[in-house]
């Protein structure tokens, strides 16, 4: 393949590309998308069944393929301006655009009263979770070091390398690197990387590590074997020279630089051909999940007792979302376990959710998914959806149903009022599967 050839990914492309692949067989399903332009760069063949199952995956992975198109073109047109700092091709920023629209108006919807923009609550994220990292390492008596890892030249003098391209190789093998230190030093290093990008739009990858300063030397040692014959070029291990506490770290301040800026987003975007996230821990869990789970259902934990209401003390308090944080994985963390159901997402893939907790040492319990609550029932089947504009069969149709189990009157309001908006005709056969599940009820 020509590496200088510029494939026109136009939107309409895409489509008839949907259709075709969405005709084909699950298994032939991953050989079709291989044999696609610049498929190769991005993702590792053969794809597994379950990452190609749904029209909304096929159409995911053909919009990072177009974005890698598109960020090829852009380099090779602004690389005649020596003068551009630009980041991202005007297409992907406009798509990327769209898709922060989208996440606003779900926060916005959801997020309660709080009149944060998405860029402010990522910052904030970051912030918290590295201070809960940065004082944990101060509570064990660990140094800080700043990892440096760039790309080979050639990346960084050629217009014929996309930025996915290069992310991939830079978290492939820092992933080598992580990999290693989990296994030779387990709670005796941690820390964070962040994906940065040059001038030139070229990215590069920092790491925050924290380290038993016994094991300093191995670790360096460590860093050299995971990165040797790798395609990289310039790497660096350099510990902090300067004290820090708990309040205070520079490299933790210098490597916030970016982390919410908009251009940096968009070309680590799926839109750019990246699945990257900017900010990444490594080595320690930070239980983000549990956490930001447990505080919107304070209501469920207030009035139950024992570590359940110490925990609502915790984050119904004023404190810093940091502070919380930390005092919840040194104080509480251990002392409860959460309970978890299989639920399907939207996009056809399985996923688990947390519905409740369980103390450990009492083995109390508190559920906040009860039967007369709603729960979702995912339908998939072909050939049994009639459109009720044009009386024709709808092919691969997924429909997400809203269950209660409160009665047959419910169940009917449920249908009657959400599959009209939808011009959606259901057959018995549906119907019946409805029934079944709502005799059930939500799944536990």
């Amino acid at each position: 393949m020509d590496r200088g050839y510029i494939s026109p990914y136009s939107d309409d492309f895409i489509d008839q590309m949907v259709v075709k692949i969405m005709s084909l067989p699950k298994g032939e399903r991953s050989a079709e998308i291989e044999n696609i332009e610049f498929s190769k760069r991005i993702f590792d063949f053969p794809l597994k069944h379950a990452l190609v199952h749904s029209e909304r995956q096929i159409r995911s992975i053909l919009v990072r393929i177009s974005g890698v198109a598109h960020d090829l073109r852009f380099k090779s047109e602004s690389s005649k301006n020596i003068y551009s700092t630009d980041l991202v091709s005007s297409k992907n920023k406009d798509e990327h655009k769209l898709s922060v629209n989208r996440r606003e108006n779900y926060r916005a919807r959801y997020g309660g009263y709080s009149n944060k923009s998405y860029y402010e609550i990522k910052e904030s994220k970051y912030w918290c979770d590295a201070y809960v990292l940065n004082i944990l390492a101060c509570d064990a008596g660990f140094k800080c070091a700043l990892i440096t890892i760039t790309a080979q030249k050639e990346y960084h003098d050629s217009n014929l390398f996309s930025t996915a391209e290069i992310v991939k190789i830079l978290n492939g093998v820092f992933k080598n690197f992580t990999s290693k230190l989990r296994r030779n030093f387990r709670d005796s290093a941690f820390g964070f990387k962040v994906i940065q990008f040059h001038k030139s739009g070229t990215p590069h990858l920092h790491s925050a590590i924290f380290y038993d300063p016994g094991y300093e030397k191995d670790i360096r040692k460590l860093l050299g074997s995971s990165l040797k014959n790798e395609p990289i070029g310039y790497h660096q291990f350099k510990p902090s020279s300067d004290e820090y506490d708990k309040d205070n770290n520079k490299i933790i301040s210098y490597l916030s630089h970016d982390i919410s800026n908009e251009d940096c987003e968009a070309a680590l975007s799926k839109f750019n051909g990246c699945s990257s996230r900017s900010f990444q821990v490594f080595g320690k869990c930070l239980k983000t999940t549990l956490f930001d789970n447990l505080t919107k259902k304070l209501k469920f934990l207030h009035g139950k007792g024992g570590v359940f209401e110490e925990i609502y003390d915790l984050l119904a308090s004023g404190e810093l979302s940091s502070k919380k944080k930390y005092t919840f994985l040194k104080k509480f963390a251990s002392k409860i376990l959460p309970i978890e159901r299989n639920v399907v997402s939207r996009s056809g893939m399985p996923r688990t959710e947390v519905i409740g907790l369980k103390c450990v040492v009492t083995s109390q319990q508190i559920l906040w998914a009860k039967d007369d609550e709603s729960c979702d029932f995912h339908y998939h089947r072909q050939n049994e959806v009639e459109d009720s504009t044009t009386n024709q069969k709808i092919e691969n149709v997924t429909v997400n149903v809203s269950l209660t189990s409160v009665g047959r009157s419910s169940y009917s309001a449920v249908l009657t009022n959400r599959f009209p908006r939808l011009n959606l005709v259901l057959p018995a056969s549906v119907h019946n599967c409805l029934s079944e599940a709502h005799a059930r009820g939500p799944p536990r």
